[in-house]
């Protein structure tokens, strides 16, 4: 949203009789995280509970409204930036759940992201960025929400959307779209932001990349080739869902929307 990190509160349920060994795991690793982004852990609560669970919540502070893109602020004609590579997590997700051993990036994916504060506070101080939004669900997921709060639609270049190289190896080998796997789920820990296009060039400056425009007509649409083809959007993307696996789901998602249906 374009603050700077300031804090960290993290709460913890674990069932009845949880290994301690397993606590002080869990504990290390916010300890770990906490320290590599140089933002402190100023409050904590552990609870005993039927399953294990970890909610954090993140302070920031910002000099001025103006440096904040929040999901309810989008204009009609900004175009949509995307803050790093989008749907990696995805596709090592899949990969983790094929391969034995797991690849080192895929495992490097999920476990360790690439968080983009730098890029967030270089842009914060251009003062800028209209709305903007984190990918925690996927891109089809969290545009879809960032829209409805600015009333507004959008359309999405797929070609655009910046793929890792790992990816696009991944896509090759389940036959689908490099692209499918950003609209599947998060887990990239990168956002997306709208700004006016007359800060196009200054923004594409700091590393985002152009992924789309917003519209006046309230509808989401994918848009390959150019303008050659152009779909709805699927209302899809992360549900908690019981039973479900994490990967199936992403599974699922990829291939519906690597189907093509509803062309105009």
């Amino acid at each position: 949203s374009g603050a700077t990190p300031r804090a960290l509160l993290v709460a913890i349920t674990v069932p009845h009789g949880y290994p301690e060994s397993l606590f002080r795991e869990l504990m290390l690793g916010a300890r770990y995280a906490s320290h590599r982004s140089n933002v402190p852990i100023v409050g904590r609560d552990t609870k005993l509970g039927s399953a294990r669970a970890v909610l954090t919540c993140g302070i920031g502070t910002v000099n001025s409204r103006r440096e904040l893109f929040l999901a309810n602020n989008a204009k009609i004609g900004d175009l949509i930036f995307s803050s790093g590579y989008l749907g990696t997590c995805a596709a090592a997700t899949c990969i983790a759940s094929q391969d034995s051993p797991i690849p080192r990036w895929a495992q490097e994916a999920i476990t360790v992201p690439d968080l983009p504060f730098r890029r967030s506070r270089n842009l914060a101080k251009l003062r800028c960025a209209h709305a903007g939004i984190d990918v925690s669900d996927g891109l089809a997921a969290d545009l879809n929400r960032l829209c409805k709060a600015s009333h507004v639609g959008a359309v999405l270049d797929v070609d655009k959307i910046p793929v890792h190289p790992r990816v696009r190896e991944v896509s090759i080998r389940e036959r689908v779209p490099a692209w499918t796997f950003s609209l599947a789920s998060g887990g990239d820990f990168q956002f997306i932001v709208t700004a006016p296009p007359r800060a196009c060039s200054k923004v594409e400056s700091l590393g985002f990349k152009r992924i789309g425009a917003i519209t006046k007509e309230r509808s989401l649409w994918l848009q390959e080739e150019g303008d050659k083809i152009r779909r709805k959007l699927p209302e899809v993307g992360h549900k908690d869902r019981r039973g479900q696996k994490f990967v199936d789901e992403i599974r699922r998602i990829v291939q519906e929307t690597s189907r093509g249906n509803n062309r105009s």
